[in-house]
Formats: C-alpha cells, sequence, structure tokens
C-alpha cells in the first residue's frame, strides 16, 4: 500500500473548515484509493491555529475544532509524522533556503522522510524548482501530487 502524506488542507474539514476546490471527503477517497494515510504533527498545529483564528472571528465553532484535533490524533488509520526527527528538522533546515514558508518546509521534510508521495493543493509549493531538487538529493522518487494527479482523476 503507498505511503501518502496529506497536507493540511485535506484535514480542516474535519474541523468544520471548508476548502475551495477540496472534497470534504479527500481522506476516506485517498484510503479508498489504497493509499496508506500519514500526516505531519505540524498539519494538526496549522488545522488549531487556523480554527483558533476562524473561532476568534465567529467563523468556526470551538468545540467541533477540539473535536477534530482529537478525532484526528485517535485515528489509527492515519500514521502521524513527527517534524522534530533529527533528518526532519535537517531537511527542513535546509529547504527553508528555497522556500519562505517554514511551516511547508516542515511538511515537505516529514513527507520525504516517512514516504515517496506528499499531497497538496497549495499552488505556492512549487513543484519542479531548487525546493524540489533538495528533496530529490534525499529521496530521488519523491513526488508532490494534487488531489486530483494522486487519483488519476
Amino acid at each position: 500500500m503507498p505511503k501518502v502524506l496529506i497536507d493540511t488542507t485535506y484535514l480542516l474539514p474535519a474541523a468544520g473548515i471548508a476548502v475551495e476546490g477540496v472534497p470534504a471527503d479527500s481522506v476516506l477517497k485517498i484510503r479508498s484509493a489504497g493509499h496508506e494515510l500519514l500526516a505531519s504533527d505540524i498539519s494538526l498545529f496549522e488545522v488549531l491555529a487556523k480554527g483558533a483564528k476562524l473561532a476568534s472571528e465567529g467563523k468556526a465553532d470551538p468545540e467541533r475544532i477540539s473535536l477534530a484535533i482529537k478525532s484526528i490524533l485517535a485515528d489509527k488509520s492515519i500514521e502521524k509524522v513527527s517534524a522534530y526527527s533529527e533528518e526532519t528538522m535537517k531537511m527542513a533546515i535546509e529547504l527553508r533556503g528555497y522556500h519562505s514558508d517554514f511551516v511547508d518546509c516542515l511538511i515537505l521534510a516529514s513527507a520525504a522522510s516517512a514516504c515517496d508521495i506528499f499531497v497538496t493543493e497549495d499552488s505556492g509549493i512549487p513543484k519542479k524548482d531548487e525546493l524540489l531538487k533538495a528533496i530529490l538529493r534525499r529521496k530521488p522518487r519523491f513526488r508532490i501530487l494534487t488531489l486530483r494527479a494522486l487519483l488519476g482523476r
């Protein structure tokens, strides 16, 4: 079963946060396609941070956000990947030289450390530049795909 680290985007619907163009059932679709799901612990932080911001604006339910985090943590079908392993931290620091968003660097490094595929809708993550080349030097078979590309649609 291919291991796929999913970006934060796909976890947000669990907290009641819709993402334009991203099906709320993306996680189920990835799992149904036969992929093993992984998520960086940094993505859980991002869900909480985004949820807290929206809750403070009255646009999200704080209890749903908290329940979503607890549910994701308890979900054994999603392997949680630490961003604080030696390999991941070193790679994230290196990637920071190529990409200004360090949270993205941590998530990308988590993906490269734990699997061969990172799924994201983030157009801000370059797919064919020095950032990807830096990852490929460490993990030659690594790929960054959109949900549509992963599912072949």
